[in-house]
């Protein structure tokens, strides 16, 4: 269901700046959490701006992203910087993240302990077919919504990114 309601919201993205006559507000491949712009391309799953630098995460998030120079021949690098309290570990255990670029499946990363991550992963160039790159990422498990915080949490992140491929 989140996979069709991304592509959905992808090709409304891209009809609505064909149709443009004026400027489109550019969109991008770098989204910092602490750029207000960034928000436009925070599909689901991400809760409000947290002292101006980051927000956390349900267990299932998604992101647009427009593709950098060369994708479409080289592919591209997906970067998302996140980070998993200890708490959070001490309460669930593991956790895994797996991502889907459009409808390809990038392997899963497993964090067993607290701290500041960086999921990288290479997206093939079979997933650049349109002006945008849907991607949902999935944790296997989050701390459900409860009586302190009614919001269901899995990752604090302040990035996510698409960096051309170094291809010299």
């Amino acid at each position: 269901m989140l996979q069709r309601y991304i592509r959905v919201y992808s090709l409304a993205v891209w009809a609505f700046f064909a149709g443009c006559r004026h400027e489109p507000p550019p969109l991008s491949n770098d989204l910092k959490m602490s750029d207000p712009s960034a928000e436009r391309q925070l599909i689901a799953g991400f809760h409000g701006l947290e002292q101006h630098a980051w927000r956390w995460t349900a267990r299932r998030f998604a992101v647009v992203l427009i593709p950098p120079a060369g994708s479409t021949r080289f592919g591209a690098t997906l970067r998302l910087q996140l980070f998993i309290p200890a708490p959070l570990i001490q309460r669930l255990g593991p956790m895994t993240l797996s991502a889907d670029a459009d409808e390809v499946s990038l392997d899963p990363e497993t964090f067993t302990k607290s701290g500041k991550f960086s999921y990288v992963r290479h997206v093939p160039a079979t997933a650049f077919r349109r002006a945008v790159l849907p991607v949902v990422f999935s944790f296997d498990k989050a701390v459900e919504p409860g009586q302190v915080d009614g919001r269901e949490l899995s990752a604090v992140v302040t990035e996510v990114a698409l960096e051309p491929e170094n291809r010299n």
